[in-house]
């Protein structure tokens, strides 16, 4: 099975909550699950800053990591209609 999963939260430095919770999240499931396929996406001009990072840290067997940038549409239509219909 495809699932995506928007890492928007790990794209920022400073790292709270939510950014821990998505980190250890994905690190947890690359150990886990070697059945399903896993996409990591956001859209971001700062994704694409920190895309080398991104991917060395989180790019595996079954984990895609794919940042978008879509510089003609507002950041909420990107994550809600653009980056799904890209990916999948």
């Amino acid at each position: 099975m495809k699932i995506g999963i928007d890492i928007f939260s790990l794209i920022s430095k400073k790292k709270t909550g939510i950014n821990w919770y998505a980190y250890h999240l994905i690190k947890n499931l690359q150990k886990i699950d070697k059945e399903n396929f896993y996409i990591l996406f956001a859209s971001s001009i700062r994704g694409y800053i920190r895309k080398p990072y991104i991917k060395r840290n989180f790019e595996k067997e079954n984990f895609h990591v794919s940042i978008l940038f879509f510089p003609q549409f507002p950041p909420v239509y990107n994550d809600l209609f653009l980056a799904p219909i890209k990916l999948f």
